[in-house]
């Protein structure tokens, strides 16, 4: 599989699936990509949800039509990360805990700091309730029997949360594929272990 060079992608590697029942394989996959699809978080004190979504569609989360039969086990799962964040303005933030903490430190009455900490949760779960959450979709493609995922972006925040997420969902780990060995697999270096050092002369 080729791509362009102005796209943005990662490439991880994964132990390939076994040659074994399509059908099970198949059904397993699906029940646990649903068990992790992205989910709403408007209306609750959560910052951040991630989950899978359709490829095409971030804001479809019906996973049936993931698998791609190709020739020659070829096959590839198309899907999409879908990331949710909620953003507050800190100024107002601020604001509210210094409000809230004159308002019970009346009379000379001085908060603690366990007082202080729990009126910035209490605050911070307000704001994130009114907050309307971000999606962003990042496109996923993998091909389960040649062991490779193509995650499309480079960004560290989504890529972390891409790792993060697919160990939680397949109970398994990926690595990103470094230069070196995407070159190998390219067949980009020939007869590598005949490769001398070069021998530089310093000029006169």
């Amino acid at each position: 599989m080729l791509f362009d060079n102005t796209i943005q992608l990662t490439r991880y590697s994964v132990t390939p699936i076994k040659d074994v029942d399509k059908t099970s394989i198949i059904k397993d996959i699906e029940i646990k990509l649903d068990n992790n699809k992205i989910y709403d978080i408007d209306g609750e004190p959560d910052e951040i949800a991630v989950g899978w979504s359709d490829f095409e569609n971030i804001f479809e989360t019906n996973l049936n039509n993931f698998w791609f039969d190709l020739e020659d086990h070829n096959d590839i799962i198309k899907i999409s990360m879908r990331f949710d964040e909620k953003k507050i303005n800190k100024n107002i933030l601020k604001k509210e805990i210094n409000e809230k903490i004159k308002e019970i430190e009346q009379d000379g009455y001085e908060a603690n700091k366990v007082q202080k900490k729990e009126i910035k949760e209490q605050i911070s779960d307000i704001l994130f309730i009114k907050a309307k959450a971000e999606p962003k979709g990042f496109n996923v493609i993998w091909k389960p029997y040649k062991g490779k995922i193509y995650f499309f972006s480079t960004n560290k925040k989504a890529n972390d949360a891409f790792i993060r997420l697919f160990h939680s969902t397949f109970e398994t780990t990926i690595s990103p594929i470094i230069p070196f060995e995407l070159a190998l697999e390219n067949n980009e270096f020939c007869d590598i272990e005949n490769i001398s050092p070069c021998l530089f002369n310093k000029a006169n």
